[in-house]
């Protein structure tokens, strides 16, 4: 028999899996109450914007453009995942790097720009263009700028150009390669698949649908793509030769003899560069801090000399903005039109709408600029979106639109009722024209013993599913709707122009045109950028310089929205996770998933579409 316990006094075994529980207990708790408090301090951490940032009494403004050039505000939860995880390519916003150099032009501690451009990526013409121009205007400050990357992408190489120094490291190159328009065909394979692709389109030029119905590209696109082309190849190179003070000749020689100088040099890029005028000097980065640090002084902190980069100086001198009561509202569309709320990287009519409605609500806001860089996309949404611009003026507040890269198709719907519309001679708008396109896979499905059967009320129940032959019934709704579709495009465009229908007709047949081109043709009322915009919307309504700010609108954010945000600036601003962008060879892959990213948004309820394929590939991704 067991003896008795006197007491309840537990053996010691018990006791000893008793105290290891209760250690395993403390700590579990322990453990979730420092992560819960490391989360808050988080949160604080983040809402308070991070540490303070100071601008050193004499510094170096650094200006780095990281990721891709876009116009709308950039996403903190996009920044935050791009960061940490680098699941999203990383981005900067055109207007926030225009601004810091304008702010560093008049403040006496920023004593020369340092453009480190090694983390561009992808860029339009038009952003280069404006960024230029900032580069020009802060060299009239008197303070010097200059261009370092280890090796120069030409959308990288077309900022460096407008420096007064540009550096290279001894191992890069300068890589020009010229612009183009490249495409992926799949006629054949859609054949061998058995997938019957039903076109209906207006335009003799829309070649968005050209993918999906030849092995290449048509004699009609090949005439319409040279002409902006060659508009957009010419500004580069006018461009470059300006900064650099060469012949625009000197740019093609470079590209046509590149090989052969390569060679002439044993392979040295760099050296090829600098013969061709295209550097000053090739130094490490390094020498180049040597450098600058003999003219604003060395941090003995870091070694290196005294700096601040973009997103620090935005920050620490944004205390210092005044906001007069009366504004220019500027709404950004960025990214194909879709129907309903738009989310990152599109355009919803919803969405945009209630920007416009926010603008006509607000007292403050005397007028609206409707920033554009759209393909265009959804015509019911595009609509939409045009109603609501009409809606602003006839609230007595004038609309100004600033088309970007791109403004074409849906994305010159929604422009042409503004009162004003100002493009960049590198824009790319117009296309105006029509399409919808109806895939069947009838004959794959029936290869595989799969069919289809039933009965409908109608003939033309189930007339558009993709797993039945298209009847000649819905052929000829479609063929209708489309056509209807246009008419009514051209129409809108001949009442907001004040032109004719057939003139209308005559330059619309969905053909893209350049900004140059476009202004010529009465489709644009000016040849500018953003600030010109602004600066036209606030005449419209009466406002003079210095009685009126300029706020971007965008779409309210929860508290956890804002979290995110401020977390991703942090991010950014720590420098954590930079990636390079792609390399070169990389970019047909992701030409091919961007060719096939707008199946995923194309929601138009009656799958009418205004969209143009016309982004050329500038080199950068």
């Amino acid at each position: 028999m067991p003896k008795p316990n006197p007491g309840g006094r537990r053996s010691w075994p018990v006791r000893l899996l008793i105290s290891l529980w209760r250690i395993i207990d403390f700590t579990r708790r322990l453990f979730f109450t420092l992560v819960f408090l490391a989360i808050v301090a988080v949160i604080v951490f983040a809402l308070k914007g991070g540490p303070s940032v100071q601008v050193p009494e004499s510094a170096a403004l650094v200006w780095t453009p990281v990721g891709n050039l876009v116009d709308s505000p950039e996403s903190g939860e996009r920044e935050l995942a791009g960061q940490l995880f680098q699941q999203t390519p990383r981005q900067t916003r055109v207007e926030n790097l225009v601004k810091a150099l304008n702010r560093a032009a008049k403040d006496p501690r920023i004593k020369v720009a340092v453009l480190k451009l090694d983390q561009l990526g992808s860029a339009g013409m038009a952003q280069l263009q404006t960024l230029a121009q900032a580069i020009r205007n802060f060299k009239k400050s008197g303070k010097p700028v200059i261009a370092y990357a280890g090796s120069y992408s030409q959308p990288a190489y077309f900022l460096a150009a407008q420096a007064n120094s540009v550096e290279l490291d001894p191992m890069g190159q300068v890589l020009i390669d010229g612009f183009g328009v490249y495409n992926h065909y799949f006629k054949d394979a859609l054949d061998k698949l058995g997938v019957r692709v039903h076109v209906f389109r207006v335009g003799k030029y829309k070649s968005a649908v050209e993918p999906f119905t030849r092995n290449g590209m048509s004699p009609a696109a090949q005439e319409a793509d040279r002409a902006w082309l060659d508009t957009l190849w010419g500004a580069y190179k006018q461009g470059v030769a300006q900064g650099r003070k060469l012949s625009p000749d000197s740019i093609e020689q470079y590209v046509d003899h590149f090989t052969d100088r390569l060679s002439a040099a044993n392979g040295d890029a760099a050296q090829v560069a600098k013969q061709s005028g295209l550097v000053d000097s090739l130094d490490t980065l390094e020498q180049l801090r040597k450098q600058i640090g003999e003219k604003v002084g060395t941090n003995p902190d870091t070694g290196s000399f005294n700096q601040i980069g973009n997103r620090d100086y935005l920050a620490a001198t944004a205390r210092g903005e005044t906001h007069p009561g009366h504004r220019v509202a500027v709404i950004v569309a960025e990214g194909p039109i879709i129907d309903g709320e738009g989310y990152a990287g599109t355009v919803g009519s919803e969405t945009l709408t209630h920007l416009f409605h926010r603008a006509q609500d607000n007292s403050n806001v005397d007028a609206v600029v409707l920033q554009v860089n759209s393909p265009g996309g959804s015509v019911f949404a595009s609509e939409q979106i045009r109603r609501a611009v009409l809606a602003t003026r006839d609230a007595g507040k004038p609309v100004v639109v600033s088309m970007s890269n791109l403004a074409a198709s849906g994305g010159y719907w929604i422009s042409m009722d503004a009162n004003q519309i100002f493009a960049h001679r590198t824009t790319l708008t117009g296309s105006i024209g029509i399409f919808a396109l109806i895939p069947n896979i009838t004959k794959p499905l029936n290869a595989l013993g799969i069919h289809t059967d039933g009965i409908g009320t109608t003939p033309l129940s189930g007339a558009l599913r993709i797993d039945r032959p298209l009847s000649q019934q819905a052929a000829q709704a479609l063929d209708a709707v489309i056509k209807n579709g246009y008419q009514r495009f051209i129409t809108h465009v001949a009442k907001a122009r004040h032109m004719q229908v057939q003139a209308v007709n005559s330059i619309a047949q969905g053909r893209v045109w350049s900004g140059a081109d476009a202004h010529h043709l009465g489709l644009v009322d000016h040849i500018g950028g953003l600030h010109d915009a602004v600066a036209a919307a606030a005449k419209l309504a009466k406002l003079k310089p210095g009685e009126y700010s300029v706020q971007t609108l965008s779409p309210r954010a929860g508290w956890a929205s804002k979290v995110l945000k401020r977390l991703g600036e942090v991010a950014v601003r720590s420098g954590l996770g930079i990636s390079s962008p792609a390399p070169q060879w990389l970019h047909p892959l992701l030409a091919l998933k961007s060719e096939v990213t707008p199946l995923a948004w194309m929601n138009d309820p009656k799958g009418e579409y205004a969209y143009c394929a016309c982004r050329p590939d500038l080199g950068g991704h």
